[in-house]
């Protein structure tokens, strides 16, 4: 029983062994662990949730490492019936590892994190950008060339406007643009004329 205490004692963190260290019996230091860190409650499952959502690969320490840690809080969470589905727990280990490595590879300083999620940032914005001007694109492609070979009363015809909106749109819009360039350009030379001044 000396040796099962012992090897408990010295496979438990600093901060665990404090915690336990009145404990004299092997059933009694089981219990108070148990106590501890098996609870099914509330604060428990928020504080193994937290560590599990927020677990993520730091510099410096190995990707074994990593995923045993993360192999310990599943573990724990399911000892608390918290179960996660085997794609859910790919997803986050991937995710936790590459965005990681990514991040302590190349950007190591703070401000260099603040890039990256700038850099996301701007990427996303693009290819939303990008999604919205294709789709813009092939509605009015299909409007303008596809629809006058079919037939006029096929009910795709109702989710098109008349044709002579496909010249009117184009044209309003570019008088829009012209106007707002110039008055751009204009009040960007009354800047500078004032700054000269």
């Amino acid at each position: 029983m000396e040796k099962a205490f012992s090897v408990i004692l010295l496979s438990l963190y600093d901060v665990v062994m404090y915690e336990v260290s009145d404990e004299k019996t092997v059933e009694s230091l089981w219990l108070k662990l148990e106590s501890l860190y098996m609870t099914k409650s509330l604060f428990n499952r928020l504080y193994l949730k937290q560590r599990f959502h927020g677990i993520h690969l730091s510099e410096g320490k190995s990707v074994q490492d990593h995923v045993d840690e993360f192999n310990r809080i599943v573990l724990d969470l399911k000892n608390i019936d918290v179960k996660y589905d085997a794609e859910d727990l790919g997803k986050l280990i991937f995710f936790s590892c590459v965005l990681c490595c990514c991040c302590c590879c190349s950007f190591t300083r703070p401000d260099n994190a603040v890039k990256i999620r700038m850099e996301l940032t701007d990427k996303a914005v693009g290819f939303l950008l990008s999604f919205i001007s294709l789709s813009i694109f092939t509605y009015y492609t299909f409007w303008v060339i596809i629809l006058p070979f079919v037939d006029s009363d096929h009910f795709i015809h109702q989710y098109f406007l008349p044709h002579e909106y496909a010249i009117f749109i184009p044209v309003f819009a570019g008088v829009v643009l012209l106007c707002f360039l110039c008055i751009f350009i204009g009040f960007v030379k009354l800047k500078s004329k004032k700054k000269k001044a």
